[in-house]
């Protein structure tokens, strides 16, 4: 367990971690792009797309946690994924202000 109040960036461990395991957030994407065992225990950005290990009970963690087939799933899909979440959700969208009349509030 890393407590952020540590200061320790867990990208300076991937060389060192045999399997992440993670609660939220993008880290869990990240490892599994470089090549490292996720298990997910919480809602990652990618949950329920059948890329990373989503154990939904505890006898699955255990197994999930002791066996070395939590490699992405279809690494080329979950790629394609993580372009769009992290590159071109970044880019500007010219669009919102000629379209709608500004208002997608009821998106």
């Amino acid at each position: 367990m890393i407590d952020p109040e540590l200061g320790i960036s867990p990208y300076q461990l991937f060389e060192k971690i045999d399997l992440g395991i993670v609660l939220t957030g993008t880290l869990g994407l990240e490892m599994a792009l470089d090549g490292l065992p996720v298990v997910s225990a919480g809602v990652n950005p990618c949950y329920g797309l059948d890329f990373l290990s989503e154990p939904e009970s505890k006898e699955a963690y255990f197994k999930a946690i002791t066996n070395e087939v939590n490699i992405v799933r279809n690494i080329d899909s979950f790629r394609l994924f993580c372009y769009f979440y992290f590159i071109h959700q970044s880019f500007p969208w010219p669009l919102t202000k000629q379209s709608f009349g500004d208002d997608f509030d009821s998106y």
